[in-house]
């Protein structure tokens, strides 16, 4: 984006948002995430192994932080292929999160029998809880 129309665009929001995403635009810079060539790669190439296709794939996993332990969730999300480090982890509750990267930095590589257990267990536990009337993810 250019950083006029990112200026402008920051300018309208109240100070705490502003500061909130000043500091995840600045995460995204330091780790190299902002380079268009990074960007064009993600967009045309086909979608990595492992990683949740859709955001609401993500949301689902995620939303099971208040259903299961820092050390469950990081199993699931280990068998999906996100890392401790994955940005995509700032939509798990803050007071979640500090435990839940060391969790996953902890752990050791998944064997591939693990992981699909655990993708089955995720998803029936998905299932079961949309059961349970909207207390749940989608």
């Amino acid at each position: 984006m250019h950083p006029g129309v990112r200026s402008g665009l920051l300018a309208d929001l109240d100070g705490v948002m502003r500061a909130q995403i000043v500091a995840m635009i600045d995460e995204v810079t330091r780790r190299g995430w902002s380079h268009r060539a990074v960007a064009m790669k993600m967009l045309d190439s086909a979608e990595p192994a492992g990683i949740p296709g859709n955001d609401s794939a993500c949301e689902d996993l995620f939303s099971l932080s208040g259903h299961l332990s820092p050390g469950a969730l990081a199993c699931v999300l280990q068998a999906e292929g996100i890392a401790s480090d994955d940005f995509r982890l700032a939509m798990i509750p803050t007071s979640f999160q500090a435990e839940l990267r060391s969790a996953l930095g902890a752990r050791p590589p998944m064997p591939p029998q693990l992981r699909d257990a655990t993708r089955v267990a995720t998803k029936a536990l998905l299932g079961e809880l949309r059961e349970r009337g909207g207390h749940a993810p989608r």
